[in-house]
């Protein structure tokens, strides 16, 4: 027996993945004469199988014979995995080499037909794409560092092609299109553009692009997480659209931001903040473009942290007393850091001895959360609008005429409580002015003549926990004096002192507890 020599060359055949192929087989006797089919003659067990050397899974294949009774039988195959493979024919069972069919045409002294199936056509769906951020266990690409991604092109049963697609003559590449699917710029969308580069290996492309980054745009490159679509003509690959992130970059300290209450000029409103009273604000750690960092960074050394908050009065007598605030990181990028004042002044509030730029310190009035977006900002670029909302409401600090400019925030530091015992008490005439504190009065303060009215002069300088003045009021404390008795007022009767209660009503605040004949105030 033999096969059809048509289609086996010396070399044996190729076809492509998918392909039923057919080898024909004709029977003969000993003598070499054709073999009739008859009831009594024909009907002969030929077998044939496809064995693939390489192994793996599933190497064998056991062909279909069709008895054509006329001596001829075909042997059919569907190799749908690419390889090298070994066809062999048996007369009776498989693995008998007594059996084997030796006369095999072109195949000149050859127990076998050597046969190479090759992928097919290229099939969108079942190309597949890897590089960083596209397979488990790969690290995120990031934002604006040259990165590359595989696509290769498989046929329908996976197989890889090592050619490929041409298209009216040119090689038919995918379309890459990235979409922003978290906040900011939600919903934003490019198409990446490449080329087949020379040299690269056939039938895979390679996509390099800058991760986060539009090309031909001057939008800053943008961090968070994306996804990735990859197709033709509407078509997805394997596992398309992908699910990436972008990391960003390192941290810049010029480009991170600043927000919260602590930070806030004002005299009246929640913001201001007081002495003895710890202020808090955030910090957000952000690279070059404005990206927020996921994780925070490593600090300089282990006994210090990354960011240092210091706190100083200015201007031109340079009353009060610094103060160092402390920072605690979070590990994601954003620290709480606060500060507590002690001196009732105008104080100018740095980070990062000004390496965080005033520009950078941002209304917000609520301790965390994102930076209010500027109205009619474009959602999809970041840019336009109009100003931050209320920025008004935080001063960037300007250097007096001569003084060294720094980058920083002014904030008013209201006086702390009252402290009844740092509140002064003094005589009030313009000589002695003898002071003591804890609310008494010294003896010069005056003498008063049971039943008439004037007498006492004294005066009062309310002060807080650190011994300075207050210039507000708390609503919820209140300073009062009294005098506990005359010292020549006794009860006719009894004998016993003369006590009095509280003198006048008028005791909410700081104000007057008793008034000048002329009604004036003589608290200071």
């Amino acid at each position: 027996a033999r096969t059809d020599g048509s289609a086996v060359s010396a070399a044996g055949f190729v076809e492509p993945a998918g392909v039923e192929v057919t080898l024909r087989l004709q029977a003969r006797d000993q003598f070499d004469n054709l073999q009739v089919w008859t009831a009594f003659t024909g009907g002969e067990p030929f077998v044939g199988q496809l064995v693939r050397p390489s192994g793996g899974a599933d190497p064998l294949l056991d062909a279909v014979t069709l008895d054509l009774r006329n001596g001829r039988y075909e042997l059919t195959f569907t190799q749908t995995v690419a390889s090298v493979y070994e066809f062999t024919t048996y007369l009776g069972g498989t693995g008998d080499a007594a059996s084997v069919v030796t006369n095999l045409g072109a195949v000149s002294g050859g127990v076998f037909v050597p046969v190479v199936i090759n992928p097919g056509p290229r099939h969108v769906p079942s190309c597949a794409a890897t590089g960083a951020g596209f397979e488990a266990g790969t690290n995120d690409p990031v934002v604006n560092i040259q990165s590359v991604l595989f696509v290769q092109e498989a046929d329908q049963y996976g197989n890889r092609r090592a050619a490929f697609t041409i298209v009216n003559g040119a090689v038919s590449i995918f379309t890459v299109t990235f979409t922003k699917t978290t906040t900011p710029q939600l919903g934003r969308q490019w198409t990446q553009t490449y080329a087949i580069a020379a040299g690269a290996t056939p039938g895979v492309h390679g996509v390099v692009y800058r991760p986060g980054t539009e090309d031909g745009t001057t939008i800053p490159p943008l961090a968070g997480n994306f996804t990735v679509a990859i197709g033709v003509d509407g078509v997805g690959i394997r596992s398309s659209p992908f699910a990436v992130r972008f990391s960003p970059g390192r941290i810049d300290i010029a480009a991170t931001q600043v927000s919260g209450p602590g930070i806030v000029f004002d005299f009246m409103n929640p913001g201001t903040v007081r002495a003895g009273i710890p202020s808090y604000f955030t910090i957000q750690a952000r690279d070059a473009f404005g990206n927020n960092l996921v994780k925070s960074p490593e600090p300089p050394s282990a006994d210090r942290g990354y960011f240092d908050v210091n706190i100083k009065p200015f201007g031109p007598d340079f009353d009060g007393k610094n103060a160092q605030g402390s920072v605690m990181d979070f590990g994601n990028g954003t620290y709480l850091a606060q500060y507590t004042a002690t001196s009732n002044a105008l104080m100018l509030l740095t980070v990062n001895n000004g390496l965080v730029p005033s520009s950078q310190f941002k209304y917000q009035p609520v301790l965390h959360g994102p930076i209010i977006p500027r109205p009619g900002e474009d959602p999809f670029t970041g840019t336009g609008g109009l100003p931050y909302p209320d920025q008004g409401r935080v001063f960037d600090y300007v250097a007096a005429e001569g003084e060294f400019q720094e980058e920083g925030v002014v904030v008013v530091i209201l006086p702390g409580q009252l402290d009844p015992t740092l509140t002064q008490c003094a005589d009030g005439t313009p000589e002695g002015r003898a002071v003591v504190g804890g609310g008494s009065c010294p003896g010069s303060c005056g003498t008063l003549e049971a039943g008439k009215i004037g007498g006492l002069d004294m005066r009062i300088t309310a002060r807080d926990g650190f011994f300075q003045p207050k210039n507000d009021k708390d609503a919820d404390l209140e300073l009062f004096a009294f005098l506990e008795y005359f010292a020549n007022a006794r009860d006719p009767e009894t004998g016993a002192p003369l006590v009095r209660g509280p003198l006048n009503p008028k005791t909410r605040g700081y104000e007057s507890l008793w008034e000048l004949p002329d009604g004036s105030d003589n608290i200071a």
